[in-house]
């Protein structure tokens, strides 16, 4: 569990240093730390946290690709499979 709990610390940051670059949190980069936290969350059993920030992956990929993108299927997918 250590090494998660240092993961999660890892993407928070990233999370928060990309927004500042950035200038926004809603950046296809930035969703891509988001997504990596959401698997963290998911093999710590955080559900809930790990459908939350999915959620908020999808809306910030669904801004930058089609609905037919790799990445959107992905994180749809992936949503899917959170919800189970």
């Amino acid at each position: 569990l250590m090494q998660y709990a240092q993961a999660e610390d890892c993407f928070k940051k990233a999370v928060a240093k990309k927004s500042v670059l950035y200038g926004t949190r809603e950046h296809i980069e930035v969703a891509k730390s988001l997504d990596s936290l959401a698997l963290v969350y998911y093999v710590t059993g955080r559900f809930r946290e790990q459908i939350s920030l999915l959620i908020e992956v999808l809306g910030i990929v669904t801004k930058h690709h089609t609905r037919e993108h790799l990445t959107v299927a992905t994180t749809r997918a992936n949503l899917a499979l959170a919800y189970g």
